[in-house]
């Protein structure tokens, strides 16, 4: 494992430690940003929510900053609207404009219903550690895969037919674990740290 760390770092591929480092700089460029990673406890959460958050930022175009100046507060919109009357002008607001394009980068630029509920995660802990909670975030629950899994009397009956140990913990492992269909065959023991 390490000789294979070390050929990696002498290779000059960029691992994940230093990709993720140079998202936390560009995070931190901005206001809303440094409030937003500052308030997260985690290290593995703030890697986590920074490649998905990243990732809503170039979807949307907007930096975290102007993403966070979509979502008014309530004490903003009686600014414009005081100002607007003032000015005898005519206000409008759309006071769900952050609401709006967040559902439609989730609906319709993320594939899977479980990126979209890791990006929702992400998304709204970067407005509420702002102070602007999304009205009635969506929620997006990652699918149950039914009839994937097999039973108690399957497991059972596979077992029986087993000749050795290895091929016991295989298929206990296959029947315990969410492994897409194929992952098992690929993994290695050096896979694992």
């Amino acid at each position: 494992m390490h000789n294979m760390r070390k050929e990696i770092k002498e290779s000059g591929i960029k691992t994940l430690s230093i990709l993720t480092e140079n998202l936390r700089k560009w995070i931190r460029k901005f206001d809303s940003g440094k409030v937003w990673i500052n308030r997260l406890e985690s290290e593995s959460t703030i890697d986590t929510y920074l490649k998905r958050f990243k990732k809503y930022c170039d979807l949307t175009g907007l930096n975290p900053d102007e993403l966070l100046h979509l979502k008014l507060t309530a004490t903003e919109i009686s600014i414009k609207v005081m100002t607007a009357i003032h000015n005898n002008e005519e206000v409008k607001i759309n006071e769900n404009e952050a609401e709006e394009l967040y559902a439609d980068i989730l609906k319709n630029q993320i594939e899977s219903q479980s990126q979209r509920a890791n990006f929702s995660v992400a998304v709204n802990s970067f407005y509420k550690h702002n102070k602007r909670s999304l009205n009635e975030p969506l929620r997006f629950n990652p699918p149950i895969a039914k009839g994937r899994r097999p039973t108690l009397e399957e497991i059972e009956l596979m077992l029986s037919y087993t000749q050795n140990k290895r091929d016991e913990a295989l298929i206990l492992t296959q029947s315990s674990c969410p492994l897409r269909e194929g992952t098992l065959e690929l993994m290695r023991f050096w896979g694992f740290d």
